[in-house]
């Protein structure tokens, strides 16, 4: 016998974006009755994954707690939606319960891809699902191996090496492309990307596809290269990439884009208004081109989640600012690495008419002050309209902010000129020179060229 209840709004999904959409959406309408439901026992933050090896040590240290969700009057509901009448507004969970909404946001978020690599069902290889129980079993195979193996030199793939080696284990990273975080930066932050990697006794097999996992029994023993080279390991984790989890929308009948993504408007509504749709599982589109762009990031599912809180009653004007300006940071051994927008590479490829300009500095003044590290900040323009379009940064812990800020002023579509008359604060202990403050000196730079 099924059980029937009613809610304003349902929420599928508890990762960031759920979470994120819950608690704003019962801010702004306290008196709204929100459910939400996902398949965990225990909600985890995916950024902290790759850190739970050596950094935290443990999973239970990055558990996304529901307590603020509680505190404020969100019904969490552990189970499974299996399907849902979109019609009649009734959502089908796995234990014969129906829930009836007026509105609904789908954050369900991203899964693995799997290569079709032959050996890859061996048990001891390893995908990286945002799941408590498969992440505790992945963390006791890691201390229990020697060598392991990592497919995919992207940021998931290099911070579980980096992290895994602080084990003292011996890690191979292999990627197909010429440079790891290729997809990212310019060849030359990769460059120096892998040579913290190299420093911290990694392995970095690059330009090469793996041909097949080797194994006996039910355990890999080796990783085969395409080159005929054959890596002896005793663990694989395989970390080539996300793919939208979108089955259920798909079985709802909502509008998804080629690369299987949901199709959503500025205000985050897919094709059926009463229903969003956040997070990795929704179409995100490029802020310059308007092309569909696969950006999984939980900054941008937090970001969207506020969109789509705001517009659940009536629409608003708050929406998506145009597009999706893609800004990442990572950490690589002494690094910090930021990207925000476009890379010369991709801008080259995308065929358009750029300037750049790369200026090297330190992140204190004088350079005498103790923890002073260089830094180094690259920045991509439009020639025609003189519109920042890209930027990329490595040096310490400044770096992330500076990211961050290089973010804002793409979003804005900030120009050359703006950005040599940037008004910033400085600091000896905080920030380069003002002299020197490696923004206003590229621009400066930039305007230069330009003349």
């Amino acid at each position: 016998m099924s059980t029937i209840r009613k809610t304003e709004l349902l929420v599928i999904g508890g990762g960031p974006g759920g979470f994120a959409v819950a608690y704003h959406a019962k801010y702004l309408y306290p008196e709204m009755k929100i459910t939400l439901v996902r398949k965990e026992d225990v909600a985890i933050i995916p950024c902290a994954i790759p850190y739970m090896f050596s950094t935290l040590g443990t999973i239970g240290k990055f558990v996304l707690s529901d307590h603020p969700l509680e505190e404020l009057g969100v019904d969490i509901e552990i189970n499974e939606v299996r399907s849902v009448n979109v019609s009649n507004r009734i959502a089908f969970l796995s234990d014969g319960t129906e829930i009836h909404y007026e509105r609904l946001v789908l954050a369900t978020g991203s899964i693995p891809v799997k290569p079709p690599i032959p050996g890859s069902e061996f048990e001891n290889v390893y995908y990286v699902y945002k799941d408590f129980k498969y992440l505790n079993q992945l963390l006791k195979a890691v201390k229990d191996s020697d060598t392991i193996t990592i497919v995919g030199g992207g940021f998931v793939g290099v911070e579980f090496a980096e992290e895994i080696a602080k084990l003292g284990k011996k890690v191979t990273i292999v990627e197909m492309l010429p440079h790891c975080l290729q997809l990212n930066f310019d060849d030359e932050f990769c460059i120096l990307a892998e040579e913290e990697l190299r420093r911290k006794g990694i392995t970095l097999k690059t330009g090469v596809k793996v041909a097949e996992i080797l194994g006996e029994g039910r355990k890999a023993k080796a990783v085969k290269l395409e080159n005929g080279e054959v890596i002896p390991t005793d663990l694989v984790i395989i970390t080539v990439g996300m793919r939208p989890n979108t089955e259920l929308a798909k079985g709802m009948g909502l509008n998804l884009n080629e690369r299987g993504f949901i199709i959503v408007d500025e205000f985050m509504r897919t094709s059926v208004p009463n229903i969003f749709a956040i997070g990795d599982c929704a179409e995100k589109r490029d802020f310059l081109t308007g092309k569909p762009i696969p950006a999984m990031l939980s900054s941008i599912a937090c970001m969207e989640a506020k969109v789509a809180a705001t517009n659940l009653k009536n629409i608003t004007n708050m929406k998506m600012y145009k597009g999706i300006v893609s800004v990442f940071i990572t950490k690589v051994g002494d690094y910090v690495l930021g990207a925000a927008g476009y890379t010369e590479s991709r801008a080259r490829r995308e065929g358009l008419n750029i300037i750049t300009e790369t200026v090297e500095t330190i992140d204190k003044h004088p350079g005498t002050m103790p923890g002073t590290r260089k830094l180094k900040v690259k920045l991509i323009a439009l020639k025609d309209t003189q519109t920042l379009i890209g930027a990329e940064v490595c040096g310490g812990h400044s770096a992330g902010e500076l990211t961050n800020l290089l973010g804002t002023l793409i979003q804005k579509q900030v120009t050359i000129s703006e950005l040599v008359s940037l008004q910033i604060a400085t600091h000896p202990d905080l920030t380069a020179s003002p002299m020197m403050y490696p923004v206003t000196i590229g621009a400066l730079q930039m305007f230069k060229k330009l003349r």
